[in-house]
C-alpha cells in the first residue's frame, strides 16, 4: 500500500520485491544530492585505474548492498529480455547491447534504473518510459547518422554542381564576348555574286 513502491513498480521489470527493497536500502533519498550518486552507491558503475599514464576503466566497484545490486540486475534482465511493451528506456539499453555485450547492456541499465527510480522518488512523479516519440528517437540513431551524412555528401555535390556550372556561364560569356567582337570586324573585301569573286570594299 506504500504510495512511492506503487510509484516505482509503474517501471517493467520492477515488482514488488524489487521496490520495497530499494525503498528500504536509500530509506532517505534526500541525502542523495544528484540521483547518478545512487549507481556509485550501489557499486555499478566502472572503477578508474590511474598509474603514471595509465587511464583505464576497469570493472564495476561492487561496493555497497549486493541484495540490491542483484535485484535491479535482475530487473533489468527481465526488461530486456522478458518484457515485450517497448520503451525508451529497453531501446537505449538495446543500443549498448549491440555496441558493448548482453552483460554490460544490463548492468548499464541496472544502474539507470537506479538513477530513474530515485528522481521519481524524489520528485513524485511518474516518467513516460513507453513514450513511443522518445522510443522511436533511440531507435533511429543509426538513421539520424546516415542522413546527416547523406545531408553532407549532397551539400558537397550540389557544391561542384553549383561550381562547374558557374563556370560555364563564365566560359559562355566569354565566348559571347569574343562572338561579338567577332561581329564588329568589318572584312576587306565583300562577296560579290554577278562577279563571281570577292569585290574590294571602298
Amino acid at each position: 500500500d506504500d504510495e512511492v513502491c506503487r510509484r516505482l513498480m509503474t517501471i517493467s521489470g520492477v515488482g514488488p520485491v524489487v521496490a520495497l527493497a530499494y525503498t528500504a536500502t536509500i530509506d532517505i533519498p534526500q541525502r542523495f544530492r544528484n540521483s547518478k550518486t545512487v549507481g556509485s552507491i550501489l557499486g555499478l558503475t566502472p572503477v578508474l585505474n590511474q598509474s603514471g599514464e595509465s587511464h583505464r576503466v576497469g570493472r564495476v566497484s561492487l561496493c555497497g548492498d549486493g541484495m540490491m545490486r542483484t535485484l535491479l540486475y535482475e530487473a533489468a534482465q527481465v526488461m530486456l529480455t522478458r518484457v515485450k511493451k517497448w520503451s525508451w528506456l529497453k531501446a537505449w539499453a538495446m543500443n549498448v547491447a549491440k555496441r558493448c555485450g548482453l552483460r554490460k547492456a544490463i548492468v548499464a541499465l541496472a544502474r539507470r534504473l537506479a538513477v530513474i527510480m530515485h528522481r521519481m522518488w524524489v520528485d513524485g512523479t511518474l516518467i513516460p518510459l513507453d513514450a513511443g516519440g522518445l522510443a522511436s528517437r533511440y531507435l533511429t540513431g543509426k538513421a539520424v547518422k546516415e542522413r546527416d551524412k547523406f545531408r553532407h555528401r549532397r551539400k558537397h555535390v550540389l557544391r561542384g554542381a553549383m561550381d562547374e556550372a558557374s563556370s560555364l556561364k563564365h566560359s559562355d560569356r566569354s565566348l559571347t564576348a569574343a562572338d561579338q567582337a567577332a561581329n564588329q570586324i568589318v572584312p576587306l573585301h565583300s562577296p560579290d555574286p554577278t562577279l563571281g569573286g570577292l569585290k574590294p570594299i571602298r
